[in-house]
């Protein structure tokens, strides 16, 4: 089926969207702007190494910022920039200058991923930061006898080090192995950091980010974290109270008998979705400086708005994740078996709003107060009922469309698995269809990551609504055309998979033979365009055939497959397709091999199944 493949919440995915939240103090974002060229950086760089501390310090911040501009980021990694900061900066005398020279450590693991955090772990920055963040830990403890100049360079240096172990830890296994070994009581400082009230909402954000990253999969910080007194309190700041559910799942996932329970989890979640206002966050992000006066506090504010439109997304991919789990633990070999399709929702933020009005209804959620034949399975009921609604809400905000899309997708495929009788589920998404047909079939709409993510709600949504009359023969055939415009681009192929599911739904609807007998040509075209026709677009086809002509009952199945001449296409093409199979790396494509040799045994069987049914 159309739904994600289950892939780490914490990987460059996840680090995307978080990307730039930890912004420097009293940051002039114009300035960056204007600053970001390479006769700026080079004096920069040379500054590191100046006798005063005060302008080693200033370079390290400005270059922070610079690193951002991914011209001066190449400039100065040739420069040997992390050479500089490793044998110089962080090992600085001024306490100051160490805490901007892991910020720029940090911004460049963000920016660069990998290389730099391979780079940086073989360099054995994970020495480095044990020695810091002992002190840290010990400073944190006796915060009343620092100045407030005192306090600010340690949250930074906080903030910072932390940030990097994080990204350092979500690149590669082995760097995250060695963050266990090395820091194995790391879960019970980020929960001491957590509930520290004296330290700003910023760090613990970034405690709490670290803690969700750190233990997704982690036996032994899961371990830490199920012997501490750990607990989602309301009192925690909003976005630190979606990270902690974000552990709390990561724990259940990994120990399902650990007492937790899902629905709490997607309660929480969806708790703290509507106590953020994301207009009010947006308003925050684009007020413009106003002199120097309250410079710092517009900052604070600015970064804590930040900080919540981020935790938005994790709490998007958390849904996702958990709406997964929830079909998986309760149909997951029915899932597996016939799994069609899966594709990863890996989608842009650059897209531009789009009128929800048609879906407001939908976004208002049902309050009717309707008894549903699923209401005594709560989470599934919250789904439905709160969650679906709240999420196709974010649909009208660019930065949040991605994560949105993808988790609707993955919702929507799980509450047909869970839900397929359910007559509230199947007026939800009656009442949403219509919107993203529009959505599909607007022409303004090019990015293939939203027509993707689109596609794959549709296919969803077709199939819990049993394709009754949603699409006119006119879409049907404008959607074919749509399809066959992508044919043979790489970038389209998931995209056509889920095309030929949707369709292949829709098809099997009686009483419009028109519509079954265009779809069942354009399907057969694509077996009969082997072997220049991508082996996954082949295996939908043939799925979505089997499925269509399963039973000459069908009132369409005499006039378009007996008549329509199918069978002698099936079998004449057995031979491309076994041809097909065998060109698939079973070691590099282990699994598209194993569902390619499934639908050759399944072609087999039925075509003499259908030659039989013939003879009668």
């Amino acid at each position: 089926m159309g739904k994600s493949k289950k892939i780490s919440r914490n990987s460059a995915v996840r680090v995307s969207a978080l990307r730039n939240i930890r912004s420097s103090k009293l940051r002039n974002r114009q300035t960056a702007v204007e600053a970001a060229n390479s006769d700026n950086a080079m004096p920069l760089l040379k500054k590191l190494a100046s006798p005063s501390q005060t302008d080693r310090a200033m370079a390290a911040r400005a270059i922070a910022t610079l690193i951002e501009n991914a011209k001066v980021r190449e400039m100065l990694l040739k420069e040997k920039l992390v050479h500089t900061l490793l044998k110089q900066s962080i090992t600085d005398s001024s306490e100051e200058v160490v805490a901007e020279a892991f910020g720029v450590l940090r911004n460049l693991a963000l920016e660069e991923g990998y290389d730099v955090c391979k780079f940086l772990w073989r360099e054995n920055i994970l020495i480095s930061i044990e020695k810091y963040l002992v002190q840290i830990d010990q400073s944190l403890s006796a915060l009343e006898s620092l100045t407030n100049g005192q306090r600010t360079l340690l949250f930074t240096l906080a903030e910072n080090i932390l940030s990097l172990l994080l990204s350092l830890g979500t690149v590669s296994d082995d760097i995250r192995n060695s963050i266990t070994q090395r820091f194995p009581e790391l879960p019970e400082f980020d929960l001491r950091v957590i509930k520290n009230l004296e330290c700003p909402e910023s760090l613990r954000v970034v405690a709490a980010d670290n803690l969700y990253g750190l233990t997704e999969d982690n036996e032994v910080y899961i371990s830490v974290l199920q012997k501490s007194d750990f607990h989602v309190h309301n009192s925690l700041p909003i976005p630190v109270q979606i990270y902690i559910s974000g552990v709390q799942f990561n724990i259940l996932e990994f120990d399902p008998t650990a007492g937790i329970d899902i629905l709490n989890i997607a309660a929480s979640i969806q708790e703290s979705f509507n106590s953020i206002n994301i207009d009010d966050c947006i308003c925050q992000l684009e007020q413009n400086e106003e002199g120097e006066k309250n410079t710092e506090k517009k900052e604070d504010s600015r970064i804590s708005a930040q900080n919540s439109l981020a935790a938005v997304c994790v709490g998007l991919e958390l849904i996702t994740a958990i709406s997964e789990s929830v079909a998986f633990s309760k149909f997951g070999s029915q899932l597996q078996k016939s799994d069609k399709s899966d594709g990863i929702d890996v989608l842009s933020d650059e897209e531009g709003e789009e009128d929800l009005d048609e879906m407001q209804g939908l976004v208002a959620g049902d309050k009717d107060g309707e008894i549903d034949d699923f209401s005594r399975d709560p989470v599934q009921q919250m789904f439905v009922q709160n969650i679906f609604p709240k999420i196709t809400s974010y649909l009208s905000y660019t930065f949040l469309k991605s994560h949105a899309f993808n988790a609707l997708n993955n919702l929507c495929w799980t509450l047909n698995a869970t839900s397929n009788t359910s007559e509230l589920w199947s007026k939800k998404a009656q009442e949403a269809f219509p919107w993203f047909v529009s959505f599909l079939m607007d022409t303004n709409h090019l990015e293939i990551e939203s027509v993707t993510a689109c596609m794959g709600i549709l296919w969803a949504l077709a199939s819990q609504l049993k394709g009754d009359g949603l699409l006119t023969y006119a879409d049907v055939q404008n959607l074919i055309t749509k399809v066959n415009e992508v044919s043979g681009k790489p970038d389209y192929i998931e995209y056509q998979v889920r095309a030929i599911g949707f369709l292949g739904v829709l098809a099997q609807q009686e009483g419009r033979t028109d519509v079954t007998k265009s779809i069942s040509i354009f399907l057969v075209t694509q077996i009969l365009s082997l072997p220049n026709k991508e082996p996954q677009i082949v295996i939908e086809a043939l799925n979505s055939i089997f499925d269509i002509f399963a039973d000459q009952d069908y009132d369409y199945d005499r006039v378009v497959f007996v008549k329509g001449g199918l069978l002698k296409h099936l079998v004449e093409c057995q031979a491309e397709v076994r041809k097909m199979v065998k060109r698939i790396d079973k070691r590099k494509e282990s699994e598209l091999r194993l569902k390619a040799d499934e639908v050759m045994v399944n072609l087999q069987r039925f075509c003499v199944y259908k030659s039989k049914e013939q003879k009668k």
